[in-house]
């Protein structure tokens, strides 16, 4: 059982949502769940040709409509809510990430990523949010391979 779930948000921009997905077919280290707000049937059809034969399964997505906070909002309380795996046992996930397909990320950015948890764990923080990016006047300070931040946001 995974304990790291991330929703992929796209729209449409079907050659950039093809490229940016790649990095999060991984579903031995998390699980994935593809929003999708696409009014193309290209758009619409993209999850559905990618995903049975990539990932097995191991994947859902659901076609939200309002925008994107209300995709943000719908990933984000499925993904923080409690789930039945089928067999009795009740679950929820440790970590939660949102991605949306203007990002592209580093093949290994699921480790790098994960990993900043436990450098600020080191150095005796609690650490509530990570990301990939950080602006430089939101930086509070900055520290051996990570910075501490006063807001992160939902985009990654």
């Amino acid at each position: 059982m995974n304990k790291v779930a991330i929703a992929f948000l796209t729209k449409d921009r079907i050659e950039l949502s093809k490229r940016t997905v790649e990095p999060l077919l991984q579903s031995d280290k998390f699980d994935l769940f593809w929003y999708d707000g696409s009014i193309t049937d290209e758009g619409r059809n993209l999850v559905t040709s990618l995903i049975p034969t990539r990932v097995g399964g191991k994947v859902s997505f659901t076609h939200v409509r309002g925008g994107p906070d209300a995709a943000v909002a719908c990933a984000l309380t499925w993904m923080l809510s409690d789930w039945s795996d089928g067999k009795g046992n009740t679950h929820r996930y440790d970590f939660v990430g949102l991605v949306e397909n203007d990002v592209l990320l580093d093949p290994s950015w699921f480790e790098r990523t994960m990993a900043l948890f436990e450098h600020g764990k080191a150095d005796g923080l609690e650490v509530g949010a990570v990301s990939a990016r950080a602006y430089e006047d939101r930086i509070l300070c900055q520290r051996n391979g990570y910075a501490l931040v006063h807001n992160i946001g939902w985009g990654q």
